[in-house]
């Protein structure tokens, strides 16, 4: 197709129409390279919307679809060279994984060369491990003793082997799934704001639902301190029970340690009132202020105490003391003894007999033993002998005194 021309009215020489101009410029575009089209770029600013506003007024429809095609062809020269600058980004990293023994996701293409062999299931084993085997679920975490929760804490590490890609949080939810009682109910309760995020920071918290921090920190100090080999005991369950001691401590920096060192040195009660006051020991400086508090409260104490101790002696001297009159009698010594007997005002009925009831003695009815007639007249032969027996002695004596 010609191009067309435009004649001026004073014969001048002819000018090319803008749809010939437009199309001789996006025939330039097309033919023209990358780097050139990012070198247009580079030098191309977009007028500002003053300029453009007087181009849109001033110009024709023709001129501004010229603008716009040449944006759009600058656009895809830069969009074009950015693409191609990634890809080269990722086949030198093919290459070099490649280089380094590994299988790459997409082997480079190299002429008078044969792709490498792509390992099937190169990333298998675990997600294998982790589909198929179904280990037996550890048992519940009840807060009862730390030898519970070490098993506890044993048995889910065995179990993440399986799963070595879980995060600490997946861990946690999991192992979650296993307490039971008090744990359970401690763990639930927690603010979901403030419960750990570390499976380290979970073991802590299972610890200090058995075991009071502080308190367990100063019994494993003690036990560390004082512990000696059995006689039944061999030297690596020695090296054992020392490790499990151990953690409880190992958080503990160098002044926290010297600080327990010197609280564990004082008196029992001391450390009492000691801890009761301090929640956690971090330096010698509290200790001893809270040491040397208590003391001066105990002082003051046993000040008060024994000024009280010696106004009740001394009232005690100030009252007279009854003295008690002693006897040669012993009659009548007894008598004050039996005086002071406590007396109970109870007096014990005598039960009547019944038509039923029968006597031991003469086995006959209507009267117990105690009422027996006849027990009565034996007693009353019995006794007489006895009385002449008396009488007799009586009559001799007074003859002998005469």
């Amino acid at each position: 197709m010609a191009p067309t021309t435009r004649h001026r009215s004073g014969g001048g020489p002819t000018v090319p129409s803008s749809r010939d101009a437009s199309h001789a410029t996006i025939s330039d575009e097309e033919h023209t390279e990358p780097p050139a089209a990012s070198t247009r770029q580079a030098h191309y600013s977009p007028p500002d919307r003053e300029s453009s506003e007087t181009t849109q007024s001033s110009g024709t429809p023709e001129l501004t679809q010229d603008l716009n095609a040449i944006r759009l062809a600058a656009r895809h020269a830069e969009l074009k060279r950015r693409v191609l600058e990634k890809r080269r980004l990722e086949e030198i990293e093919n290459m070099e994984r490649e280089l380094a023994g590994e299988t790459p996701n997409n082997p480079v293409q190299i002429e008078d060369t044969t792709p490498p062999s792509r390992k099937r299931n190169a990333e298998d084993p675990t997600d294998r491990a982790a589909k198929y085997l179904k280990p037996n679920p550890p048992k519940e975490f009840k807060g009862q003793s730390l030898g519970e929760l070490r098993a506890y804490l044993d048995a889910w590490q065995l179990r993440f082997g399986i799963y070595p890609s879980l995060s600490d949080k997946e861990r946690i939810a999991q192992a979650a799934t296993s307490l039971g009682d008090i744990a359970a109910s401690r763990w639930l309760r927690e603010p979901e704001s403030l419960r750990p995020t570390t499976w380290i920071g979970f073991s802590e918290f299972l610890r200090d639902i058995v075991q009071d921090p502080t308190n367990r920190i100063a019994s494993a100090l003690r036990k560390l301190w004082r512990y000696h080999q059995s006689d039944n005991q061999s030297a690596r369950e020695v090296l054992e029970d020392l490790a499990r001691l151990r953690e409880d401590v190992a958080t503990l920096k160098e002044e926290e340690r010297h600080a327990w060192e010197f609280l564990l040195a004082l008196r029992p009660e001391t450390q009492l009132a000691v801890l009761r006051e301090l929640p956690k020991i971090t330096s010698q400086e509290l200790v001893l202020r809270y040491a040397e508090r208590h003391e001066e409260l105990a002082r003051t104490y046993e000040g008060q105490r024994g000024g009280r101790r010696s106004q009740a002696n001394r009232k005690r001297l100030d009252t007279p003391t009854d003295t008690t009159i002693t006897t040669s009698q012993p009659q009548a010594d007894t008598e004050t003894k039996k005086d002071r007997r406590p007396r109970s005002s109870y007096k014990r009925e005598k039960r009547l007999a019944g038509p039923d009831d029968e006597c031991h003695l003469c086995h006959e009815k209507g009267h117990f033993q105690r009422d027996c007639p006849k027990r009565n007249q034996e007693d009353s032969q019995l006794s007489a002998p006895l009385s002449q027996a008396n009488s007799k002695r009586k009559e001799k004596d007074e003859k002998t005194k005469k």
